[in-house]
């Protein structure tokens, strides 16, 4: 019975801070209409320009540095 109870408390307590409301409201996110359109726009530009899929490790040089244009790995190579 103890062990019941004690298990029925610990529930409840728990069930309470759950049900609760965010201390902090979400916040709002305004996503502009044709951001969408945008990234497939830009998509369709990259198709033809970046040639070969390699996975190579390259060490970059900054400020600027980048992968030869021709060279892509999967999240800069829109796979169509």
């Amino acid at each position: 019975m103890k062990a019941s109870l004690a298990l029925f408390s610990l529930l409840t307590v728990f069930t309470s801070y759950s049900l609760k409301s965010p201390a902090v409201p979400p916040t709002v996110v305004q996503i502009q209409a044709n951001t969408n359109l945008a990234i497939a726009d830009g998509a369709r530009q990259q198709i033809g320009s970046t040639l070969f899929y390699d996975p190579a490790y390259v060490q970059l040089t900054y400020p600027g540095g980048d992968v030869p244009q021709e060279r892509g790995v999967l999240p800069s190579v829109p796979m169509w």
